[in-house]
């Protein structure tokens, strides 16, 4: 007996008696004729992907979409195992997080178009602008921003007066007036100046100058300080303990279903982590630069004032307990539970089209209970949105809210109960967003001229040039002829009449 060294398997003795004996290939397995087996016998293979015999002359198959079938159920089965993984090891906190920014990613229709808002408001450049026909004249206003410059413009187009600008700016220098059609001089002030005319005798401008200064300052320093206190308080939260309690059963899709169960204990201990941590980053690059500002605006007033007052409020902080239930990696219902005072808030997440699309927020505070309910629908590419109250005290409320939008179209109305409703088209994109307001119905008082309002990332600064007026040193004579001009140029334009209207105009 001797053995195959590829495959150890035992190897018969060559003999004529054996010559119709089978062998096989010791690289496929498959059985290999004898060199000498008569030609007319009919020869056996084997497809060694599939296992199943072959012809002599098989007709060639392409493998392809095997191989694609395989890779795809492969890609499945490690998708299926990361997920497993993940959700086997990932923190509960992070669970919770991610649950949380999946439920809210998908919101309604209409707040899906509005998502750029914003964005739009918080950028270096951006514009918010309102614009509308009243007493045969179209009237405008918009307030710009680009960089460290800001402007407001009103604007007036009609049968007495045409094209009409007035402008208002603001930059890291002087306060400035433009208005063409009443005074071809750009009016300026300059509040880094020392100003030594008129104005200085009947106001502190030492005061004014101080605020336009600080406001200057201000802009970027909110921006930074407000990012750095989220991020503080979300390092926090990260750390803090969650723990996995028992599932419970909550309705989604009209269904129960049984959710996991997570909690986070608020507690005067992890006030005092947060509220150290802000401290700490205050300290690090804000204290000088908010002293100013407090020192400003609040006279006797530091940042540490602020947080002594703070740290004194939390030795009566009450245990405040967060309640997370999840299913299917968005969130099923959130409650805060409130201990001493033995309240609880919970707001059920119930589903529908897209997980918030139906809620459920209820109070129950001692013996008064209130109850929200947020119910949509979607059909035909219009989505309705009904918001109803009711509480132990005054039951059902009538003033229910509704939205009907065409997110196809951009048609909507709005309701406020029966008394107030909206109606108009909404374009939206990343850089723009315009509503155009066709019909208002207030109580019995209705407006049926359209109504534009825009918000943008694309603000049409106007540009101001002339000879300047130096407000802050013209002495008193120079006020009182610039007063006396202004005065015979409106009314020249017959704008008091129209200005008259605007102060008192009440439309309800």
């Amino acid at each position: 007996m001797r053995f195959d060294p590829i495959t150890g398997e035992p190897i018969k003795e060559e003999s004529k008696a054996s010559e119709d004996s089978v062998r096989f290939d010791p690289l496929t397995g498959e059985p290999v004729k004898n060199a000498d087996r008569a030609p007319e016998e009919p020869e056996m293979k084997f497809d060694p992907m599939t296992g199943e015999p072959v012809t002599k002359h098989p007709k060639k198959k392409s493998k392809l979409p095997m191989i694609l079938g395989i890779a795809a159920a492969s890609a499945a089965i490690v998708a299926a195992l990361v997920i497993v993984l993940v959700n086997a090891f990932m923190p509960a906190s992070a669970k919770v997080i991610a649950a949380v920014e999946n439920t809210f990613s998908d919101m309604p229709y209409i707040a899906r178009d509005l998502k750029s808002l914003p964005l739009i408001l918080s950028s270096d450049k951006a514009a918010v602008g309102i614009s509308g026909e009243f007493e045969h004249n179209e009237i405008s206003l918009d307030f710009m921003r680009s960089g460290k410059k800001y402007q407001a413009v009103l604007g007036i187009d009609g049968d007495d007066i045409k094209d009409f600008k007035a402008v208002a700016g603001f930059d890291s220098e002087k306060l400035s007036f433009y208005v063409p059609q009443v005074d071809k001089r750009v009016l300026i002030y300059n509040y880094n100046d020392r100003n030594s005319g008129y104005l200085d005798d009947v106001l502190e401008l030492d005061e004014l100058n101080d605020f336009l200064q600080s406001f200057n300052k201000s802009d970027n320093l909110m921006k930074d300080f407000s990012k750095d206190m989220t991020a503080v308080i979300i390092k926090e939260l990260k750390n803090a303990k969650f723990e996995k309690i028992d599932s419970k059963n909550f309705k989604i899709d009209d269904k129960d279903v049984k959710c996991d169960g997570y909690k986070l204990k608020i507690d005067e201990k992890l006030v005092e982590s947060i509220l150290n941590s802000m401290q700490s980053k205050i300290d690090e690059k804000y204290k000088d630069k908010l002293n100013d500002y407090f020192d400003l605006n609040y006279s006797g007033y530091d940042i540490d004032d602020i947080f002594d007052e703070m740290f004194d409020d939390i030795e009566d902080f009450e245990d405040t307990t967060f309640k997370f239930y999840i299913k299917g990696n968005k969130l099923a219902a959130v409650i805060m539970e409130i201990d001493e005072n033995d309240v609880e808030y919970s707001l059920e997440f119930r589903g529908g089209d897209y997980r918030t699309q139906n809620m459920v927020l209820n109070c129950d505070y001692d013996s008064y209970e209130m109850t929200i309910k947020v119910k949509g629908s979607v059909s035909n590419n219009v989505e309705k949105i009904k918001v109803t109250y009711e509480d132990s005290i005054s039951g059902k409320s009538d003033e229910e809210i509704t939205v009907e939008y065409d997110y196809k179209k951009g048609d909507f109305e709005v309701g406020f109960g029966d008394d107030i409703s909206i109606e108009g088209k909404l374009k939206a994109s990343s850089s723009e967003i315009k509503a155009d307001i066709d019909k208002i119905k207030i109580d019995d008082w209705r407006y049926s001229k359209p109504i534009s309002i825009y918000v943008s990332k694309k603000p049409s600064m106007v540009k101001v040039s002339g000879k300047e007026f130096d407000l802050g040193n013209a002495d008193e004579d120079e006020w009182e002829d610039l007063i006396d001009d202004w005065e015979d140029a409106i009314e020249d334009l017959e704008l008091d009449d129209l200005l008259y209207m605007l102060e008192y105009m009440d439309p309800f």
